[in-house]
């Protein structure tokens, strides 16, 4: 007789969570709405166990003289000396060990309700103000990891200081800690030599990112970017690659890295030039950087750095953030491998709404749309038609993606970070409509650029970030052009694209569904 089974014929409820068998602990029994929490994990090779609510540790007997329970046979010896080698060989990494001790708590689903957008937003802006679709975005697509297949890649680019990483690193704080990996800059090839495990025999190296939720905190290194592109697309569930590995004698041989799984990617760079390869795979996003939102964020931070025990026990006795964390969890048990779409025409109405001439970016802005469909889906999959590991999203889901991807789809179609076309939007547009009709030429100089951007954002224009980046991006996206000015030649001027050069003229920006 093992400890699972003992439990099982003692009529103990018991849950298999990674390498532990949840219950409810029979020390502390922790309740939450009239209803017990399992919050205890037992190993099932040792029969030790500790508890995520008193943080208590006991031993076999100890919980078995609790329970009552029938006499165990003694556990082969055989499989303690497996168990413990195996914690041994793996002793010189922490987090790996933390990890196997910290096992998935099972969470009492009773206690949650329907969330809507507009209540997420709220519990959301408790530590995020303002930026309601960027956030709302991020969140989608870092819940998306536990969405089947259907993963996001979002990728935030601004200026320096803007706060293009705030955002996603807030949001992580909710999700669990050990399905997070955050990297601060990564080489092309160090990434597939750090992670995932070596089978010496076979020369590969497995990495598994299903679940997992990846933040790059800068933009890597552009060769790891076009190495990962078969990763973004999706294209298969195991990808493999054959890198060169220098060997330890002083030779050179080839190694093959496994990519197994599809992770939810969040990049944040501040460069803003991206490959149309990468545009195209992500979903790109700008932090705002409205004076409202500004003036909150200084108040924020500031009440955190004046006590910051108090701002974080704030946080901990939060109710509504609180039940999020744990909701997160809960979908995350659930193990959803498939969620469905509800109805086809709708979704082909919603996306082909005003849209007279198609691009052939369409085809991969559709399969962001549904991904974007079944992450809301699953914030609410216990109020879904279910079927084993299936849900299927209802039309409320459609509606609420689309509203979002409306919200977001500008700059998605011109492949350009909203930052950039904002500044073509309130620096750029204004200047030349001011000139419009004035019989002057309507060109406009880089210097009128720089003061109405001083005046707008009420910081200097990045002259190189202009002429490196930003320029080359809004000429790709058939938004401006450059002329020699012919009063003096030593100087560019710049002029928006437009449909017609009467007196009415519209820019093409206008009417971007249709360009």
């Amino acid at each position: 007789m093992n400890i699972k089974q003992t439990l099982l014929e003692n009529g103990i409820e018991i849950k298999d969570i990674g390498d532990y068998l949840a219950t409810y602990c029979p020390f502390c029994n922790k309740v939450s709405s009239g209803h017990s929490i399992a919050t205890f994990n037992i190993d099932p090779i040792t029969g030790n166990g500790h508890c995520s609510a008193c943080k208590e540790n006991f031993e076999w007997q100890e919980i078995s003289d609790k329970l009552e329970l029938e006499a165990v046979k003694t556990i082969e010896k055989k499989e303690k000396t497996k168990k413990v080698k195996k914690y041994e060989e793996e002793d010189e990494n922490e987090e790996f060990l933390k990890s196997l001790e910290e096992a998935d708590p099972i969470i009492d689903v009773s206690k949650f309700k329907p969330l809507s957008n507009k209540e997420l937003v709220e519990i959301l802006s408790i530590t995020i103000k303002h930026d309601n679709e960027n956030k709302l975005a991020t969140f989608f697509g870092m819940l998306s990891a536990y969405a089947g297949d259907a993963q996001l890649n979002i990728s935030y680019n601004a200026p320096s200081s803007t706060g293009k990483s705030f955002i996603p690193l807030e949001l992580s704080k909710l999700f669990p800690k050990k399905d997070l990996i955050k990297l601060g800059g990564c080489s092309p090839k160090s990434f597939f030599h750090e992670q995932g495990e070596f089978n010496k025999e076979k020369n590969e190296r497995m990495v598994d990112l299903s679940s997992k939720i990846l933040i790059f905190l800068d933009m890597p290194h552009n060769q790891l970017l076009t190495g990962l592109r078969p990763l973004f697309s999706h294209d298969q569930k195991e990808i493999h690659f054959k890198i060169a590995d220098p060997h330890e004698k002083g030779g050179i041989k080839t190694k093959t890295v496994i990519l197994r799984g599809f992770p939810a990617v969040v990049f944040c760079t501040a460069g803003l030039k991206i490959n149309d390869q990468e545009a195209t795979r992500f979903l790109l996003l700008s932090p705002s950087m409205e004076q409202e939102k500004i003036k909150d964020g200084v108040s924020l931070a500031l009440k955190k750095e004046m006590n910051i025990t108090a701002y974080e026990n704030s946080l901990k006795e939060n109710e509504g953030r609180n039940l999020l964390i744990e909701r997160i969890q809960a979908i995350k048990n659930e193990n959803i491998k498939d969620i469905r779409l509800c109805s086809e025409e709708l979704i082909r109405e919603r996306f082909f709404k005003d849209k007279e001439f198609l691009q052939p970016r369409y085809q991969r802005d559709i399969k962001r749309i549904t991904s974007m469909i079944k992450s809301i889906a699953i914030l609410n999959l216990w109020w879904r038609d279910k079927n084993g590991s299936t849900i299927t999203a209802n039309e409320q889901d459609v509606n609420d993606a689309f509203d979002l991807w409306d919200k977001l789809c500008t700059s998605q179609t011109l492949n350009l970070p909203p930052f950039v076309l904002q500044l073509f939007e309130l620096v750029i547009k204004p200047l030349w409509q001011k000139k419009e009709g004035t019989g002057e030429d309507i060109g406009i100089s880089r210097k009128e650029i720089s003061q109405q951007h001083n005046e707008i954002y009420h910081r200097l224009l990045d002259t190189a970030q202009f002429s490196n980046s930003i320029l080359p991006m809004l000429e790709s996206a058939g938004l401006l052009l450059q002329e020699r000015d012919p009063k003096q030649k030593q100087r560019m001027l710049f002029y928006p694209v437009v449909e017609n050069t009467n007196g009415n003229a519209e820019k093409v920006v206008d009417k971007l569904e249709d360009f």
